[in-house]
């Protein structure tokens, strides 16, 4: 079983961030951690098709439950394989639904230096 553990030196916005920011701005956001995902690791060459797939980020200050979370959907967009619906996508997984990611979790970890750490931890089908 392959587990992926990389850190991208950035925080990913939280839903009241991403609710507020101009529809541009969110797609230059995407595009900027696709790349910062990239650099960072290379996918597989067939995307992974069950795993479970955990988010740390890193700020001073715990967002909300419902905010923490939200802090995943950037990435786990970018995971999933490029497709219309996914322009930014990388294809470490097959997909997002409850198949596919066993395990989806966000966590906050305190500190001061932006950083976002994505673990994907492949399972046997």
């Amino acid at each position: 079983m392959v587990t992926y553990d990389f850190a991208i030196p950035v925080r990913t916005p939280t839903l009241n961030e991403l609710l507020r920011m101009h529809f541009r701005l969110r797609a230059k956001t995407a595009q900027s951690l696709a790349w910062q995902v990239r650099s960072s690791a290379m996918p597989p060459a067939k995307p992974i098709q069950a795993c479970n797939v955990i988010i740390e980020r890193t700020s001073p200050r715990e967002p909300d439950p419902d905010g923490l979370n939200s802090c995943g959907k950037i990435i786990m967009d970018i995971l999933q394989p490029c497709s219309l619906r996914h322009p930014m996508g990388l294809g470490f997984i097959a997909d997002d639904s409850s198949k596919c990611v066993r395990n989806f979790q966000v966590r906050h970890i305190n500190g001061r230096d932006p950083r976002t750490r994505i673990i994907i931890q492949e399972l046997a089908q």
